[in-house]
């Protein structure tokens, strides 16, 4: 596993606990958690939020290193994959103008509202997408279970509704789609070395 992957990974992972975990708080107490806006541990808070912004400019990376094969010759991934940037990249920058304590507003504000649904809904269609391309990776289940998971903030009481369930999803689908092209690409015969049904190696 490359550098690159093995870090975004570490921070996607952590990234989905302080989300699930800000879940279960609100699930148990009805509280946020101490890495919510206003935490009575501003330091916590503000460690939380680096992660988040180390996770989201880290996808970013690997959409265009080396998950770069999957979208290789398919126009339409491609599409999506700088739609996704732009909004990872939206969220990095929002997340970070924030840790300074400056509320993203103007242009950037509405960016950062655009960007947080785009995070919900994107993956989603990257995931169907790969599955009507008959792309059966862990990759394509992930990113697709994200809109069912998307459905559950309209469904769910007000204490469960929570968005990490699908961000969960999302991050762990992306950064997971470079591990599963270097499967396959490695798995693959070499041209010119296979030998037909019967043949008696010399």
């Amino acid at each position: 596993m490359s550098r690159i992957r093995l870090a975004a990974l570490i921070c996607a992972i952590a990234t989905s606990a302080i989300a699930l975990s800000d879940a279960l708080t609100r699930i148990v107490t009805g509280s946020d958690s101490v890495f919510a806006d206003g935490s009575p541990l501003p330091f916590v808070s503000a460690v939380g939020g680096a992660v988040h912004v180390a996770c989201y400019a880290l996808i970013v990376v690997v959409l265009f290193t080396v998950a770069a094969p999957v979208f290789r010759g398919r126009p339409w991934r491609s599409v999506v994959r700088w739609a996704l940037a732009a909004v990872y990249g939206t969220m990095a920058i929002g997340l970070t103008v924030h840790l300074f304590g400056i509320e993203p507003e103007g242009v950037l504000g509405i960016a950062v509202n655009v960007g947080f649904f785009g995070m919900l809904l994107l993956p989603a269609v990257l995931g169907i997408t790969m599955l009507v391309q008959g792309d059966r990776s862990p990759s394509a289940w992930l990113l697709m279970l994200t809109l069912p998971a998307t459905a559950l903030l309209f469904v769910l009481p007000e204490s469960a509704a929570h968005p990490g369930y699908a961000e969960t999803l999302a991050n762990l689908g992306l950064v997971l789609l470079g591990v599963g092209v270097a499967t396959t690409r490695a798995t693959r015969p070499a041209a010119g070395r296979v030998r037909p049904v019967g043949s008696v190696a010399a």
